[in-house]
């Protein structure tokens, strides 16, 4: 029977293991989320997010919104997409300033609210 040093790391080497496969794919999101800010703040354009729809959600415990949002501007092609935010005082229609990456349509909105 083996002794507990083998076991021991055994059960380090699996453990190393499984947080490899969590830590990996973390950090290599946050890099590109990072690289798409920076981008953003190199690049980017002003923009205007127009609501076209809202919806309510429940996120761990808090009410917040989902936006689908209308993005134009000079230099960007016309996109839509999803923004949530934890205002609530935004209706179909409204207008709101956002910057848009126009090689890649990251954006940020800035949310008054």
């Amino acid at each position: 029977m083996p002794d507990s040093g083998v076991w021991g790391a055994a059960l380090g080497a699996v453990i190393a293991c499984v947080a490899a496969l969590i830590l990996v794919p973390l950090v290599l999101r946050m890099r590109d989320a990072r690289r798409a800010d920076h981008l953003l703040a190199e690049r980017g354009v002003p923009a205007d997010a127009e609501i076209l729809s809202i919806e309510h959600e429940d996120y761990e415990g808090e009410s917040r919104l989902a936006l689908t949002l209308r993005f134009s501007g000079p230099g960007i092609t016309l996109f839509e997409s999803t923004h949530r935010c934890g205002a609530s005082d935004y209706t179909v229609g409204d207008h709101l300033a956002a910057v848009v990456d126009p090689v890649t349509n990251h954006f940020t909105v800035r949310t008054p609210r």
